[in-house]
């Protein structure tokens, strides 16, 4: 009689674990934040001045992004322009996974230097590497844009988020959805800032207070658009 093979199904909690212990074992740590703000920034980063971000190239203002508009689709490369938006978002994942897997060999011989969008690259690298010992097999990992009109744009990583809810509104991420935002957590000095895992849940143990407001009211105190960028899961892993 053939035994019977089970998944087991990390929860929640663990992921988050799990996720938060790789970052702090890897070159994440070390990277310096190219274009810190002052409104976050208590270690005292200074800007890199001269520096060119290196992730794949943004498509648009954020609020364009979903659905993605006829024009955006004509600044794509030709084998995308005819895709669906889905598989649009998947091959833009595959992009942030390939150009962050690049970065993440070289950060190991010198410490990256890079924007939030460029940090994501790292960090979808990252967790993508260990996708199978990190994550459940039907997990997703969203590299999203915060769009404020008037203001710099913002990068950050949502993992898990149900994908019948309304990005816009983190409200209806469901209950298994967290954030990862490694840039945001080297400017922040004491936990739980300093932690790149941001949890939704005012209950649960990764949840910041301060990075809520963050998360919804832009610097200038007008409404965050977040718009998806790209997006990959475990059969993205499979070659």
């Amino acid at each position: 009689m053939t035994e019977a093979v089970h998944t087991v199904i990390k929860t929640k909690a663990q992921i988050m674990a799990d996720v938060q212990d790789a970052i702090d074992a890897s070159v994440l740590v070390n990277v310096v934040v190219a274009n810190p703000w002052n409104t976050l920034n208590q270690n005292n980063l200074v800007t890199q001045n001269g520096f060119t971000a290196w992730a794949p190239a943004l498509m648009g203002p954020g609020a364009q992004m979903k659905p993605l508009t006829s024009q955006i689709k004509l600044g794509l490369d030709l084998a995308l322009r005819d895709k669906s938006d889905l598989e649009i978002y998947a091959a833009l994942g595959r992009a942030y996974l390939r150009m962050g897997n690049e970065r993440l060999l070289a950060a190991k011989k010198t410490p990256a230097i890079g924007t939030c969008l460029d940090i994501c690259c790292l960090a979808v690298a990252l967790l993508g590497s260990q996708f199978r010992a990190l994550f459940n097999p039907t997990s997703t990992i969203e590299v999203v844009l915060m769009a404020t009109m008037g203001e710099a744009a913002h990068a950050l990583i949502v993992v898990d988020r149900a994908q019948d809810g309304t990005l816009s509104d983190h409200a209806t991420w469901g209950p298994n959805a967290f954030v990862v935002d490694q840039w945001y957590a080297l400017q922040r000095n004491g936990l739980p800032g300093s932690r790149a895992v941001k949890d939704i849940d005012p209950n649960g143990a990764f949840y910041d207070p301060s990075f809520i407001p963050f998360l919804t009211v832009s610097r200038l105190h007008k409404p965050v658009v977040l718009a998806r960028k790209g997006i990959f899961t475990a059969h993205d892993l499979i070659s």
